[in-house]
């Protein structure tokens, strides 16, 4: 009895290794567009297996093949993700214009990281970081769009094809799910409890490999349906255009120099910036040093008196 349940287990997980590799040709032959043509193929497959342990009664196993796809898959299936660097002078406006854009096209916010200004300096800027989720048709609409929301320093897009892995998924499913219906319907024949045992062991087994495809093709589609963006926003005081790069002799000669005329000012203007800045605390600290320096030479006068050198008279010859 036990040497014919195994005979049955062994057909059926031959059948599933043949409609596999059925799929597989299929994918390959067609992998270098990703347009799969699959014609539904009908292969019966039949056992009989005379099982005396069962009361004598002889069981026919007769089950249609799995079918592949038959519609092409016009459209590739890509997940595509960006990331961009913004800055602005109007930081509230531009967090509220990007809310309202993601709002607008029906995306999320998937995380976000917000820092804001500190209170001990009042130079200090505000920065955002978001992870936003977008629906791919308008992803490249919403990425042209961003100008609107600040000055784009950076942006760099990815795009990932897993066309030909959610085709391959698709049919291990599919032939899983007809080996289980085969699976069941020898369990719906089985009398004995070990046997019964051993079939339920090898769905549960067929069981999670299904439920695994079917969270991961999910998560594919969901990957596919919505884009990834990566949004940072940085405030600026100030918004400067990125010069071009000097190629000559004589215009890196002037580049130089003028880089070496913006530092010598913005000593200056520091200078100035500290110096009228700091007048409140001169007027205080002024006249304190010039104190405590008249009291320092004081102490000093005491503490070392100066040596009066007293010439002795010349003695008499």
């Amino acid at each position: 009895m036990k040497k014919i349940l195994s005979l049955l287990l062994v057909a059926v997980s031959v059948f599933g290794l043949v409609a596999c590799g059925s799929s597989d040709d299929a994918g390959m032959a067609n992998s270098a567009d990703y347009n799969y043509a699959v014609e539904t193929e009908e292969a019966v497959y039949e056992t009989e297996a005379s099982m005396d342990d069962f009361g004598g009664t002889n069981y026919t196993l007769s089950e249609s093949k799995s079918e592949a796809p038959s519609e092409p898959m016009a459209d590739r299936m890509i997940i595509k993700s960006a990331s961009m660097e913004l800055q602005t002078l109007e930081y509230d406006l531009a967090v509220q214009r990007l809310n309202d854009k993601i709002v607008g096209v029906g995306g999320y916010i998937e995380s976000s990281n917000v820092r804001g200004k500190d209170i001990e300096d009042s130079w200090s800027t505000r920065s955002a970081h978001f992870t936003l989720r977008i629906p791919a048709k308008q992803f490249e609409q919403f990425m042209s769009d961003m100008t609107t929301v600040g000055t784009v320093i950076q942006s760099n897009t990815y795009g990932e094809d897993v066309t030909a892995q959610v085709f391959d998924h698709e049919a291990h499913k599919k032939t899983l799910e007809v080996q289980e219906e085969r699976l069941l319907n020898i369990l719906s024949k089985a009398e004995k409890i070990e046997d019964i045992i051993t079939l339920e062991r090898e769905l549960s087994n067929i069981r999670y490999q299904i439920e695994n495809l079917t969270g991961t093709l999910k998560r594919l589609e969901n990957l596919v349906s919505y884009s990834t963006l990566s949004v940072s926003i940085y405030e600026v005081h100030e918004i400067v255009e990125k010069e071009e790069t000097p190629k000559t002799l004589g215009e890196r000669i002037a580049a130089k120099f003028n880089d070496s005329l913006e530092e010598i000012t913005d000593f200056f203007e520091g200078f100035a910036v500290w110096a009228i800045g700091s007048i409140p605390l001169l007027v205080i600290y002024v006249p304190l040093l010039f104190i405590l320096i008249l009291v320092g030479k004081k102490i000093y006068r005491k503490v070392f008196p100066k040596e009066v050198h007293v010439q002795a008279p010349e003695e008499k010859k």
